[in-house]
């Protein structure tokens, strides 16, 4: 590992992007979907806001999981993956 402070702030950005409040309210309106909304109104409308919740959710999890995974392959400098205003993380490099 070249530098365990990059591991840190790569790590850090994930968790910002996790604990996002737009992620956040996404996580909170899956659980009552799933919980309360099916079951009350069965129906088209509460699977595609299941699958809409899902595509808000799924990114930030997958950034905090692949994270370190990334890292550990040294692929890429792990601070530079997830650079705020980039466009993909091989075009930073």
């Amino acid at each position: 590992m070249r530098n365990e402070g990059e591991r840190a702030v790569a790590v850090g950005a994930a968790l910002r992007w996790v604990g996002n409040p737009g992620t956040v309210a996404a996580v909170l309106v899956l659980a009552f979907n799933d919980r309360v909304g099916k079951h009350a109104w069965p129906g088209p409308v509460t699977g595609k806001v299941s699958d809409l919740m899902w595509m808000v959710v799924s990114p930030p999890v997958l950034a905090l999981l692949l994270t370190p995974v990334l890292r550990l392959r040294g692929d890429w400098p792990a601070s530079r993956i997830w650079r705020k205003g980039s466009t993909s993380a091989r075009s930073v490099r």
